[in-house]
């Protein structure tokens, strides 16, 4: 593994990040794991053990206990190496966990893609919001610098209201 740790997800504070849960702690202890380390050493931890294990592969659970990590720990490091395509998370399971390699030993197996495996359905709410935000990003949403009928096109389809 490189001396940079892979960080696929924007941050506004730090550029990339290796990526959190969304609350404040977790997104300071995932700059902290980055900036010191942390990050790096895990997954090329992770990298070390899959290489070892060939197309055996390992679950998160085996790498959790050989590694030490938690699952708050090793998911992590598993998440980013998948989406920036590291290693491949094997349809087959074992001991009902999902078997990760590494690429060259996938050996023609299914895998499956990073990412949620369902897509939220496209409400209204979810239509407006997307909507506005694009209008936004192309900054055609202005009206002395709010997007007021928009926000209240999306308050009413919160509440339930059909008027406007």
């Amino acid at each position: 593994m490189s001396e940079q740790p892979v960080l696929p997800y924007p941050d506004a504070v730090t550029g990339m990040s290796s990526g959190w849960s969304g609350s404040e702690t977790s997104a300071d202890r995932a700059r902290m794991e980055d900036s010191t380390g942390v990050t790096t050493k895990r997954q090329g931890e992770v990298l070390g053990a899959l290489a070892w294990k060939e197309k055996y592969g390992a679950t998160w659970v085996e790498l959790g206990s050989n590694l030490g990590l938690h699952h708050g720990q090793i998911s992590g490091p598993l998440s980013v190496l998948h989406k920036a395509g590291k290693i491949a998370r094997l349809t087959e399971k074992r001991d009902r966990c999902a078997v990760y390699v590494l690429p060259e030993h996938v050996q023609g197996r299914e895998t499956s893609a990073h990412g949620r495996r369902r897509q939220a359905p496209d409400t209204p709410l979810l239509i407006k919001i997307r909507e506005v935000a694009t209008r936004y990003a192309e900054g055609t949403a202005y009206y002395n610098g709010y997007d007021d009928r928009g926000m209240l096109e999306i308050l009413a389809l919160i509440e339930g209201s059909t008027e406007l």
